[in-house]
C-alpha cells in the first residue's frame, strides 16, 4: 500500500474534481502520491467500467482507468475501509457528490466519512469546484 499518500474519492461529479486539484495541490507540497478511488454502490463486485461520461472524466482529470481503485459497497463505509488498509496522510472527497448542491448541508458520503473515518478528512466545498475547472459529468 502507499501509506502516507493523500487518499481521494470520486463519484465522477464537479465536486469530486475539485477534491481531486485539492489533493495533487496537497500531495505536491506534502511529497507524496495521489490515490484515488471509486466505489461501485453494489452489493456484489463485478466488472465495472466507466460509462463514456466517466471516461471522459478520467481523461480531463488525467488519469486512466488502471489508475483508479475499485471498490464495491457503501461508498463512505469502503472509502473508511480502503483508508485503514492504505493508512493515507489525508482523506479528500468533494462536500457533494453526483446526487447534487445541498447549499445548508454537506452530502450524506461526506458527513458519514467525516464522522466515521479514523483518518484526517478535508471536504472540499462546490465554491471551490466553481474555481476550478468544471467537469460536468451526466450520470448513466
Amino acid at each position: 500500500m502507499d501509506e502516507g499518500c493523500v487518499l481521494v474519492g470520486t463519484d465522477f461529479s464537479p465536486g469530486s474534481a475539485a477534491a481531486l486539484d485539492e489533493a495533487r495541490r496537497l500531495a505536491s507540497r506534502l511529497g507524496c502520491s495521489v490515490r484515488v478511488v471509486h466505489v461501485v454502490e453494489s452489493e456484489l463486485p463485478g466488472d465495472w467500467r466507466p460509462s463514456r461520461a466517466e471516461q471522459e472524466w478520467l481523461t480531463e482529470a488525467e488519469l486512466d482507468e488502471s489508475s483508479l481503485h475499485v471498490r464495491y459497497g457503501s461508498a463512505w463505509a469502503e472509502l473508511a475501509r480502503y483508508a485503514d488498509c492504505c493508512r493515507p496522510a489525508l482523506l479528500v472527497v468533494g462536500s457533494h457528490g453526483a446526487s447534487g448542491y445541498q447549499p445548508l448541508a454537506v452530502g450524506t458520503t461526506a458527513a458519514r466519512l467525516t464522522l466515521n473515518a479514523r483518518h484526517s478528512v478535508l471536504l472540499v466545498g462546490p465554491r471551490h469546484s466553481a474555481a476550478r475547472r468544471p467537469m460536468e459529468v451526466g450520470r448513466s
